[in-house]
């Protein structure tokens, strides 16, 4: 059976967060900035602005990144540190777009730690 857990592999400190934003390569798009910084090891946190309204909504896009990330990080090699910060408007779209959108940003990450460069 497969294992769907979330990885323990999770960026909890606001020490490491800092770093990844100061040293931070990033892709963005309409619903999703993602920071990266390229590592050894692999460990992801999540982030929504504050500016998206209240705690509660905050809560609930944290969850969906990281869902997201749960259900679609195995397909990739990602030897990197990163930060998800998904936007407000990602509660406008379902989810099989979401889903799309978070794998093409880490298909174009995957490649970058690579070092090829990405299609526009």
């Amino acid at each position: 059976m497969r294992d769907n857990s979330l990885p323990k592999t999770i960026i909890l400190k606001t020490s490491e967060f800092h770093r990844v934003f100061q040293n931070a390569q990033s892709i963005r798009n309409e619903y999703f900035s993602v920071f990266f910084v390229k590592e050894n090891n692999l460990k992801v946190g999540f982030a929504a602005n504050k500016n998206c309204g209240s705690k509660p909504i905050r809560n609930r896009l944290k969850r969906i990144g990281r869902e997201l990330w749960r259900t679609n990080f195995r397909n990739y090699e990602l030897p990197a540190h990163l930060v998800i910060v998904v936007h407000k408007s990602v509660l406008k779209i379902n989810q099989k777009n979401r889903v799309k959108l978070i794998n093409t940003i880490l298909y174009d990450i995957e490649g970058m730690l690579r070092g090829k460069d990405i299609a526009k």
